[in-house]
């Protein structure tokens, strides 16, 4: 076995030469490390989805909520007949005329 030794502070060191045990030891140690640090963030992970899903919970329950308050649905279908039809146009003029009105009025005075 061809041993090289390594130029730098202190010397270098041989490549056979460290101890296999003190080796593990380290290895172990930085398993133990990254096992806790895994189980850590999956713990995070797990909550941060119970917070969002709680959270979710609750804005589903308020959209309920203001929907169910509501008087009139926003979309209402089209009346059946043509009359019905009629005066569903003529009540919705009406009330953009009256509010276009005083607006006429203000234009006019000046």
């Amino acid at each position: 076995m061809l041993v090289k030794k390594l130029a730098g502070k202190g010397g270098g060191r041989e490549h056979g030469s460290e101890d296999p045990r003190s080796l593990g030891q380290r290895c172990a140690g930085t398993m133990a490390s990254c096992t806790a640090l895994a189980t850590l963030l999956s713990v995070v992970a797990v909550s941060f989805c119970l917070y969002l899903g709680v959270k979710t919970n609750d804005l589903q329950a308020r959209i309920a909520a203001l929907e169910s308050a509501k008087e009139t649905p926003s979309f209402r279908p089209l009346p059946d007949t043509l009359d019905e039809l009629k005066a569903m146009v003529q009540e919705k003029v009406e009330r953009l005329l009256a509010q276009f009105q005083p607006l006429s009025s203000v234009g006019a005075e000046h």
